[in-house]
């Protein structure tokens, strides 16, 4: 079943009604108004999957900073920002193990502070001579780290022992800065990853 709906503003939903779940109602479904669709298999990338959770928080933070739900949107904000530079750093370094001619090896893991410096590494080894700042870059880092370690704060309220997962004495955040920062980080990690898939890409090109 296709349900009705029309043009409708992110205040819309406060107060849509869309009716009672009818018997054999179905979650996903692949027909309705243009506006309604999105495309899921156009692009099975990792490189698309990067791009969706930054764009995911400029969105959020672009609504909270016209003066709405900053309170309730903090934490989806804060996650898709976070999953964002979890990803880019896997991506970095699967960049890097191709870049020095190894078999690609995913990262099974959420830590940071574990991929961080691989992606460091790979970059370096890249542009040996580039003055890029990363050192500010790894100081973020840190700091993500030390907030949300394994990616579970911006997520659950309590841990597996039932203890808060945020750090005691976070109370505040300015969600429109973390979004000014996570673009400046953002440029500096794709022109990386640009490039190095560029040079990768000529190398293939003009190799033996």
């Amino acid at each position: 079943m296709v349900r009705e709906t029309s043009v409708m503003s992110l205040d819309d939903f406060g107060t849509w009604d869309p009716g009672p779940l009818e018997p054999g109602e179905r979650l996903f479904i692949d027909t309705g108004e243009h506006r309604d669709m999105a495309a899921i298999d156009y692009s099975l990338t990792e490189d698309r999957y990067v791009v969706s959770y930054r764009e995911a928080g400029d969105v959020l933070t672009t609504h909270v900073t016209q003066g709405r739900m900053s309170d309730l949107l903090v934490f989806p904000i804060l996650f898709a920002y976070r999953h964002w530079l979890e990803l880019e750093l896997k991506a970095l370094i699967a960049l890097g193990q191709r870049w020095r001619g190894e078999d690609i090896k995913p990262m099974h893991t959420h830590k940071l502070e574990a991929l961080w410096p691989l992606a460091r590494a790979a970059i370096e080894a890249a542009f040996p001579e580039d003055p890029a700042d990363l050192d500010t870059v790894g100081s973020i880092v840190d700091e993500l780290v030390a907030v949300d370690p394994e990616s579970m704060s911006f997520r659950y309220a309590h841990d597996r022992n039932g203890q808060v997962n945020l750090p005691a004495g976070l109370e505040r955040v300015n969600v429109g800065h973390i979004a000014a920062v996570m673009l400046q980080v953002g440029i500096l990690l794709d022109g990386a990853a640009d490039g190095m898939a560029d040079m990768l890409a000529n190398a293939d090109d003009f190799g033996p």
